[in-house]
């Protein structure tokens, strides 16, 4: 399930941003802080600009517009709470995404212009749509949850 909700999104976001000039990458692309050396491996980054990397850091980016984090019953709390915390540290990370892959629930963590972060928008209808702000993107929530079955 995991896997489809990336291969969702990821297939839907390159479609969309096609002739724009923004990328999306998997979870091969370490992602930093630029106050830290440790780094992380997000399931998706959308950049909006060109790559920043850290300074001998060739494959580890510092310049993430989004990220979006697929949960399991395992990942859960860590997504939530470490991984955020981690995340909103990066100046350029205007919204951080996590997709639950147990059931029809989307977070959306947003920065506001004061660089505070807003309240985060929860979507548990699967009849809804997720608005990307950074990419100006409207993604049906069914779309997300293509060939996934929460009936275990």
């Amino acid at each position: 399930d995991h896997n489809f909700i990336v291969s969702n999104i990821t297939k839907k976001m390159n479609v969309f941003l096609d002739d724009k000039p923004c990328d999306v990458f998997g979870s091969d692309l370490r992602v930093t802080t630029p106050q830290f050396d440790s780094f992380m491996y997000p399931d998706l980054t959308i950049l909006r600009e060109e790559i920043k990397s850290k300074e001998n850091g060739f494959d580890t980016l510092t310049n993430p517009g989004a990220i979006v984090e697929v949960m399991s019953h395992s990942t859960k709390g860590f997504d939530m709470a470490f991984k955020f915390r981690y995340y909103k540290q990066i100046p350029s990370l205007q919204e951080y995404i996590l997709v639950d892959s147990t059931r029809c629930f989307v977070q959306v963590h947003r920065r506001e212009s004061d660089n505070s972060w807003a309240e985060a928008v929860n979507i548990e209808d699967i009849n809804s749509i997720l608005t990307i702000s950074t990419i100006n993107m409207q993604l049906p929530v069914v779309d997300i949850y293509r060939r996934v079955s929460f009936a275990k």
